[in-house]
């Protein structure tokens, strides 16, 4: 039986607000059994990790 791949949603619209709350530098969302689904960095931010990468995502 053959599977298919379907692309995931997009998460942004969910994760950009989450962002702009102070004191909130990244933010998550894992599917039920802990797989990524999407992750999003606040602007402007410095200092060690400035940007969250696919692989801290993970």
């Amino acid at each position: 039986m053959a599977g298919t791949i379907s692309k995931l949603p997009d998460v942004g619209w969910m994760l950009r607000p989450l962002t702009r709350i102070p004191g909130v530098r990244h933010a998550v969302v894992v599917s039920e059994d802990g797989l990524r689904m999407g992750h999003e960095s606040a602007e402007g931010l410095s200092g060690d990790v400035p940007r969250l990468g696919l692989d801290e995502a993970e």
